[in-house]
């Protein structure tokens, strides 16, 4: 029972760069254009991964103050529908890819957004 147990992790791991994690990595280096995850037309961006998940929580908890208190703390801003953007990373654990904001006010910087955001299936 140990013995196929052992195997079939190894085959798992084995197995596990031809699924779809490396699928994620093909984007990284690609200039992407975001999409918001709700309706309103924005797309939130978190300069590090913790302010990231952060503005993630409030959103999805609906608590728009904890929300605003960290874009005011300049942790994380907003750009617009479709704003062209670099892939520079790829978190398939966390759902979130780092990318660099290449129009409008925002131009230059980097941040986190989630996964779907940023990347089409």
């Amino acid at each position: 029972m140990k013995r196929s147990l052992s195997l079939l992790l190894c085959a798992a791991i084995l197995l596990l760069p031809l699924s779809g994690f490396g699928f994620y990595e093909d984007f990284v280096g690609k200039e992407v254009s975001l999409r918001p995850y709700f309706a309103s037309g924005l797309v939130y961006i978190g300069m590090e991964k913790e302010a990231f998940n952060a503005l993630t929580s409030n959103l999805m908890g609906k608590d728009k103050e904890a929300y605003y208190t960290w874009i005011l703390a300049h942790e994380g801003f907003e750009v617009y529908e479709a704003t062209k953007a670099r892939v520079l990373d790829v978190s398939f654990y966390e759902q979130a890819a780092k990318v660099k904001i290449l129009e409008g006010t925002h131009r230059g910087e980097e941040g986190w957004v989630l996964l779907e955001q940023a990347v089409r299936y």
